[in-house]
């Protein structure tokens, strides 16, 4: 059920054979149940007199006709078919002209032993009927039983009532069983389908008219002049044969009243009263002969179709269509939740779901109801755009666990990144070599954001792409810093290197002038420093030096052209043994070892320093709870998805307005005789 647009929801319960008592009704909204307890209390009737006829009856006089009823009838049965009894009696009048001489009395008693017990007290036999009508004494009028449903005592009680309007307008003649009983069974469906509960009535006419329709198909209709004898037609125990007789006659009378003329069926009847055959009449009034009127009228249950019906179905069918379609969308559903698959497999599955459910709420956007169908139509709508609305439910649900898994692998791999720089640490690799793995780390970890940035999350993960990209984006600053301390570490170990070279080379000039050796071999030695002090400037003219050391590497070059500059000249002074030169150079001393020693320093004070390692070390920190907030965030989306959570709601609404439209389909279906055997 569903609450209106003032937050009330009603139902309403038809009771004919509801006991006395204390009822209970269980309403349950989501995780509430509410118990409802009423009262149903049998009507009570003060009669006003008895008669014995077989049982004890008493009587009622209501305000259309006096009803005799025994104890077990409920009374207030008794007092409601008084309203139904006007109804026939005006109909019947209206539709045919036809009415009984005086309103008769009607008898009740509670079931069919009962009724048989009474007509066996007035020395007759009841057969298979259901009720019977006296035309004749002061017990004339209409018998019924009541165990049945109130439509069913209705149509009963219309039925007899047409007998017994025929039976005094036609007279005391022996009427053609089929017509006489077509006649009655046609308006008992005719005026009851025009009812309060007129869908009660049609599931019976429809079945009536079913079951002749397949025995015309069949070949297995029974013969016209067979169904003419009452006490043959009353001798019946078989069935089938009973339903197809009175569905047989029902339909061959309608046949007479839509082809011919409404009044036909008892302009006949009448015709025989008055002493003509039946042959005679059918040659009077209807205009064919009786055999050929068979046949015509096989030949229409044929092909005989009803209007609202042939409109019924053909919704019906298109209806039942798209929710056979949506079962098997349902199935593949079930399927999907139990296969245990990954949730990017899912979402391939849910996405063809998903695109395969808004197909079905197209078509039915699509059906043509007919009008008295619209709210059916309205429900099944409404019933697929949830259940659309349940499939997007899951599937966003599955796009975000597919992206929190692609979350979570980011996470593996800077974990992978992680233990290699860890192996890198420990493995004591010369520092070129730990340049080029910290190179492939950053890279990696760039590749990782280049990933991130190059799949979309879903709305409701945005701020935890962002959170991701921040986590990133620490952790490549703390790679970079490392690889630029191992940089540094690299370019220190080569100035000092050239340091190194250079105090091999000022080694090997003391040598030279404490030397005995010629001037030519002083000359040759002096040489071979200056070239290889200038190859040591060619050298560090090629080192790259970071950023951090660009002044280191400007001073350690103008501390070897210096260097060069003094070498160059004592080299002129060994050429020349200008005096002039000797003083320059000696005079260049004190500088060279000025500039000498403060890039020594400054060399050894940066490989003490490693700035940049300090600040990675202190980022550790901060790396490590940005991971766990993160890793945090990303279980809880696990955990506690929302989209589920509003998905799991919707379902329990999903399977009532399906279980609605499955069920008003099914009252159709039983309604309309659609269904097939």
């Amino acid at each position: 059920m569903y609450a209106d647009a003032q937050g009330r929801a009603s139902w309403r319960r038809v009771g004919t054979r509801d006991r006395p008592g204390a009822w209970t009704v269980r309403v349950t909204q989501e995780d509430t149940a509410t118990t409802l307890t009423y009262p149903v209390n049998q009507l009570t009737l003060t009669p006003i007199g008895s008669k014995t006829l077989g049982l004890e009856f008493r009587l009622y006089q209501g305000p259309r006709s006096n009803t005799y009823y025994t104890g077990d009838v409920p009374g207030a049965l008794t007092v409601d078919l008084q309203d139904h009894l006007k109804l026939v009696t005006d109909s019947l009048r209206r539709l045919s002209g036809l009415q009984s001489d005086q309103t008769p009395t009607i008898y009740l008693v509670a079931d069919l032993e009962l009724l048989k017990q009474v007509s066996e007290s007035a020395g007759s036999t009841l057969g298979f009927a259901d009720g019977y009508y006296r035309i004749a004494g002061e017990d004339s009028g209409i018998y019924m039983h009541t165990d049945s449903l109130l439509t069913g005592i209705q149509r009963l009680l219309t039925h007899e009532y047409v007998h017994l309007a025929l039976s005094e307008t036609v007279g005391p003649v022996d009427l053609p069983s089929w017509l006489n009983e077509g006649t009655a069974t046609y308006y008992e469906y005719l005026i009851n389908v025009s009812g309060k509960r007129a869908n009660a009535t049609k599931h019976p006419l429809y079945r009536s008219a079913g079951i002749a329709k397949n025995a015309a198909r069949s070949g297995n209709l029974l013969a016209l002049t067979n169904l003419e004898d009452q006490d043959a037609w009353n001798s019946q125990t078989e069935e089938d044969r009973i339903d197809l007789q009175y569905a047989q006659s029902h339909m061959a009378v309608r046949y007479l009243a839509e082809t011919y003329g409404t009044s036909t069926p008892i302009d006949m009847m009448t015709r025989m009263g008055q002493g003509a055959t039946l042959s005679e009449v059918f040659s009077e009034i209807v205009g064919v002969e009786y055999l050929a009127f068979e046949q015509q009228f096989t030949l229409w249950l044929k092909s005989w179709e009803d209007p609202e019906r042939t409109r019924i179905a053909e919704y019906i069918r298109g209806l039942n269509e798209i929710m056979s379609a949506k079962a098997s969308i349902g199935d593949r559903r079930s399927m999907d939740l139990a296969s245990g698959a990954t949730p990017a497999e899912r979402v391939v599955t849910k996405r063809s779901l998903s695109a395969d459910a808004e197909g079905l709420l197209t078509r039915i956007g699509n059906l043509s109801p007919p009008p008295e169908l619209q709210p059916l139509q309205d429900d099944a709508i409404r019933f697929m755009e949830r259940f659309v609305r349940l499939l997007a439910l899951e599937l966003e649900h599955l796009l975000d666990q597919e992206y929190l898994v692609f979350l979570g692998n980011i996470i593996s791999s800077i974990d992978s990144i992680s233990r290699l720089r860890a192996e890198d640490i420990q493995g004591g690799a010369p520092a070129g070599q730990r340049v080029t793995a910290k190179q492939g780390l950053v890279a990696d970890a760039e590749t990782l954001v280049g990933r991130l940035l190059d799949a979309p999350p879903p709305p409701s993960l945005n701020a935890l792409q962002l959170q991701e990209l921040a986590f990133l984006d620490r952790y490549i600053q703390f790679l970079t810093l490392e690889l630029e301390q191992q940089r540094e570490e690299v370019y220190l170990h080569l100035l000092t290197g050239i340091i190194t070279e250079v105090d091999g080379i000022s080694s090997r000039r003391s040598e030279s002038i404490q030397s005995t050796g010629s001037s030519s071999q002083r000359i040759a030695t002096a040489e071979g420093l200056v070239s290889d002090s200038e190859s040591l400037l060619s050298q560090m003219d090629t080192f790259t030096p970071p950023s951090r050391l660009q002044t280191l590497q400007l001073q350690g070059t103008t501390y070897l052209k210096k260097y060069i500059q003094w070498l160059t000249i004592e080299l002129e002074f060994a050429q020349t043994n200008d005096s002039a030169k000797l003083d320059q150079a000696n005079a260049m001393i004190a500088g060279i070892n000025s500039l000498g020693n403060a890039f020594r320093t400054d060399v050894v004070k940066e490989r003490r320093a490693q700035p940049n390692q300090n600040e990675a070390n202190d980022m550790l920190g901060e790396i490590g709870d940005l991971e766990s907030l993160l890793v945090q965030g990303i279980n809880t989306g696990f955990r506690n998805s929302a989209t589920l959570q509003q998905a799991n709601a919707m379902l329990g609404e999903v399977n009532a307005r399906e279980n609605k439209v499955r069920i008003r389909i099914g009252d159709l279906e039983f309604i309309y005789n659609l269904r097939q055997p």
